[in-house]
């Protein structure tokens, strides 16, 4: 299954992850914010549109044009700015645009820092969250550079800097080779060096090394440094180690823990940790029934236990595959299932990684919710598995198909990818839980 089976909700490829809670490593936390104004942003909240006792505000509505379009990624917050990347739009790549790294400000003044330009020596599709290190932000973009040829040859994909102003460097350009190819998932940085995973490439039993072919590789673990030098840390097999790890990697103890969507005993994905010296082990297999199937976004690490989403399995949803599950699972393998999604009435596909406040679980749906659209919703889970629907998205002045979530003094941001009436090009928006 690769991201292109979403591509019939319009959603296109990648999933955003927001890793802030339980990154561990280097990454350099946010930016600190006053505590007036703090209070003022809460107090802003009190007059956004209340839905139960929560209070919800798109700030923010891309208009597709250079200020970008169709963000896939959750945001990332650097000393009160929050900073994070359009799918296209811009001012490259013809009307469409090749994607944007922007910032905006909390009372929504929107600024493009960079417009991917694409071809042999850009990036095209930013699909994943930022990560700031040391005040300059890295990430991934799915497509562009050298060296790929499927899909058009639109490239395999790179890995970049950019600092806060918009100098954008390119520092490694995938070819779907032994050195990996479409990376999707944010990046995380420990002890100086960026770890990340790309969906194809690598030396395993999916074609092989030999770059340039369709849908080359099963997938790799891989590390980078700040000047560019890249290093495959594992390739997946394609068998019951797993295939296309989608996922963004958590950090515990210095050992990464990451997730296939395809691949496993069973076919229906897995959870692997992976350690820097390239040591791989497959702590649980999906079976595709109840116990979930398809683990999308990447996890966090809370008081011992890893929680992550899987997109389909579960019991909701009639007799289809699922509406998607939430999930616990222990540093040595034991997985329990949280929540299950049954669709209209609380959402459907968890496609993001979860974020933790205070103890508390908070994530969105891609899909499910209630008339008039199926836009996706934002929601609370407690570790015990108590859910909580905290918005159903209108697919209009909300937009629609929201992404990762962040938490900045207390209140919650998001990004959503579009809609399906007056506003079909994405929102940034704010929840007080």
């Amino acid at each position: 299954m690769k991201i292109s089976d979403f591509s019939r909700y319009g959603l296109g490829i990648g999933a955003g992850i927001a890793m802030l809670a339980g990154c561990g490593g280097s990454q350099v936390p946010m930016g600190p914010v006053s505590g007036k104004d703090a209070a003022v942003m809460r107090q802003a909240l009190l007059t956004d549109q209340p839905t139960g006792t929560h209070h919800f505000r798109a700030f923010y509505t891309f208009e597709s044009g250079t200020d970008g379009a169709n963000p896939r990624a959750g945001l990332v917050a650097l000393n009160g700015t929050l900073y994070g990347t359009t799918g296209i739009g811009g001012g490259y790549c013809g009307s469409t645009g090749c994607g944007t790294i922007f910032s905006v400000s909390t009372s929504g003044q929107e600024k493009v820092l960079y417009s991917f330009k694409g071809g042999n020596a850009d990036g095209f599709l930013p699909s994943a969250a930022l990560v700031a290190v040391n005040g300059v932000l890295y990430g991934t973009t799915t497509y562009g550079g050298t060296g790929c040829q499927h899909y058009g040859g639109g490239g395999c994909g790179t890995v970049f800097s950019v600092t806060t102003v918009g100098a954008e460097k390119i520092l490694h350009l995938f070819t779907a080779g032994a050195d990996g190819g479409e990376p999707s998932a944010n990046l995380v940085a420990v002890g100086g060096l960026l770890y990340g995973t790309t969906e194809l490439g690598g030396c395993g039993q999916c074609n092989g090394c030999n770059d340039g072919q369709l849908f080359p590789g099963c997938g790799t673990v891989f590390s980078v440094s700040a000047s560019g030098k890249e290093k495959v840390l594992y390739s997946f097999m394609g068998g019951t180690d797993g295939i296309v790890p989608i996922a963004g990697l958590v950090v515990v103890k210095g050992v990464f823990y990451g997730a296939t969507i395809n691949g496993g005993a069973y076919g229906y994905g897995t959870v692997f940790s992976a350690t820097a010296s390239g040591q791989e082990k497959v702590l649980y297999s999906f079976k595709g029934g109840t116990d979930g199937d398809r683990p999308w976004g990447g996890m966090i690490y809370l008081n011992g236990n890893l929680y992550g989403t899987t997109v389909s399995g579960g019991t909701g949803c009639g007799s289809g595959p699922g509406c998607g599950t939430v999930y616990s699972i222990s540093t040595s393998g034991k997985e329990k299932v949280l929540y299950r999604f049954k669709g209209a009435s609380d959402g459907a596909g968890p496609a993001a990684s979860l974020i933790a406040v205070k103890g508390v679980l908070y994530g969105s749906t891609q899909f499910g919710g209630t008339y008039p659209c199926d836009g996706g919703t934002v929601f609370s889970i407690t570790t015990s598995g108590q859910e909580k629907m905290l918005r159903r998205l209108n697919c209009g002045t909300d937009g629609a198909f929201p992404w990762a979530l962040i938490d900045l003094n207390g209140v919650l941001y998001g990004t959503s990818f579009g809609g399906v009436t007056d506003n079909l090009y994405g929102t940034v928006f704010r929840l007080l839980p």
